[in-house]
């Protein structure tokens, strides 16, 4: 697409940028709408209000957030999202008139990938592997759609584990929902519903450890790795072995770029050719 005066400009704001699959999903969606528009990446070594308002003021219309910045992009912005205040985490920021506002796309594309696979999300026993921002990020999700009727952590470090879930009970404060950390000894896997891996074990390059003993794995389960290199992580082949059902982690990253997209455009988001891009982009 040729490039004018009238171009709109969005980006992605990082460090480093140069590997994100950002950019080839967004042009290709302006290109099927037919909208005059590119997006690029812009690796920034700080994130200052002065640099968004600069941006924004040279024909930027939309950016994309990613590491370290998720958490800068939350307290910069003027207004926010229930996501992002409760997780103090956003991936996408917009112009509202001379305010910025901060969106985090991340959760509500995890729970759109997972929901995919649940005939009936509320109510269920969801059990998270982890204690980061990606588990912090996905716990709000579920706890803002009000999904869960019980809400488990499980991880290496049960102390860290237990500090998110007091933290998600302070902030949520649920009448129906028990929220709690235990170790993984001490969960029984037929009162589990969901398992949700959110930590990087099985990423290509990285250990290939499972999160969990395989022999907790049930073929009542629906298992969910946000890993998304490989196609097929250690957890999701040994879920697979269990016949339990299973969510492949490239699900997520297609979701948040999907809602990023609509945010970006105005217009429902070309979902499957996406996913081909994605595909392709991933070498899946």
């Amino acid at each position: 697409m040729q490039i004018d005066g009238r171009t709109r400009l969005y980006g992605i704001l990082g460090n480093p940028v140069a590997h994100s699959l950002s950019p080839a999903l967004h042009n290709r969606v302006f290109e099927h709408h037919r909208i005059n528009a590119a997006y690029v990446p812009l690796p920034v070594t700080d994130l200052k209000r002065s640099r968004l308002d600069h941006l924004f003021a040279s024909n930027f219309h939309g950016f994309s957030v990613t590491i370290p910045f998720k958490s800068q992009a939350a307290r910069l912005a003027d207004t926010s999202d229930a996501l992002t205040t409760l997780s103090g985490a956003a991936n996408t920021l917009i112009p509202q008139g001379d305010k910025i506002s901060a969106i985090n796309t991340d959760g509500p594309g995890g729970l759109r990938a997972l929901g995919e696979s649940l005939r009936n999300p509320e109510g269920l026993t969801y059990l998270v592997v982890g204690y980061g921002g990606s588990a912090a990020g996905i716990a709000h999700a579920l706890l803002l759609e009000k999904w869960p009727g019980r809400l488990l952590f499980c991880g290496r470090n049960l102390s860290r584990a237990r500090r998110l879930a007091q933290k998600l009970k302070e902030l949520h404060n649920p009448e129906r929902t028990l929220i709690v950390a235990l170790p993984e000894q001490k969960i029984n896997p037929a009162e589990v519903d969901v398992i949700i891996n959110t930590t990087p074990l099985g990423m290509e390059g990285m250990n290939s450890a499972l999160p969990i003993a395989e022999d907790f794995l049930l073929k009542k389960h629906t298992v969910f790795d946000i890993v998304y290199k490989p196609l097929r992580t250690p957890l999701i082949a040994a879920a697979g072995r269990s016949g339990a059902r299973t969510v492949p982690g490239y699900t997520m990253l297609l979701y948040q770029a999907v809602l990023q997209s609509e945010l970006f455009t105005g217009r429902k988001a070309p979902v499957s050719l996406m996913e081909k891009i994605l595909l392709k982009s991933l070498k899946l």
